[in-house]
């Protein structure tokens, strides 16, 4: 696996994986730090929540359904304009057996990355196509970031 894949599929971490960091974090690292008193008794009530969470928590929603859109279009024409295996794994990709959205985003990253490793992302209409996903996904999760976060990052 390419370290672009890897960069690609590192970023769909499982959201209890998540909820587990957050939660020994504060419970490991904060809760200690805390004097006796109301902010102490806040972040208990937080971990309480969390916990509860906890399995509960889908992946997907319209962003990942979008995304998915993106992929099938890209993989779609890699499929007629890739020669070989990789081509025919990108044509397989849209005919596969039914799958979780999550599961789909996956395989489609990961040939998606193929693609870029290959150097189907370098010039030509399937270069454009690729820039075009990658350049949308980006914006996409942009704007998904708070606004205050995002105010954030822009300042350095």
């Amino acid at each position: 696996m390419t370290a672009a894949m890897n960069t690609m599929n590192e970023a769909m971490i499982a959201t209890d994986r998540i909820l587990e960091g957050v939660a020994k974090t504060l419970e490991e690292i904060v809760l200690p730090a805390l004097p006796p008193g109301y902010a102490r008794g806040q972040l208990y009530a937080v971990l309480e929540v969390i916990g509860s969470l906890h399995g509960q928590l889908l992946f997907g929603g319209p962003m990942l359904e979008n995304e998915a859109a993106m992929i099938d279009a890209l993989l779609a024409e890699a499929a007629q304009s890739v020669a070989g295996g990789l081509g025919e794994r990108c044509g397989a990709y849209a005919t596969r057996a039914s799958s979780t959205l999550a599961e789909r985003v996956r395989d489609g990253r990961s040939l998606v990355c193929e693609l870029i490793a290959g150097g189907h992302g370098d010039g030509g209409t399937l270069g454009a196509a690729i820039d075009s996903y990658l350049a949308n996904d980006a914006i996409s999760r942009a704007m998904a970031l708070r606004p205050g976060r995002l105010a954030e990052i822009s300042q350095g």
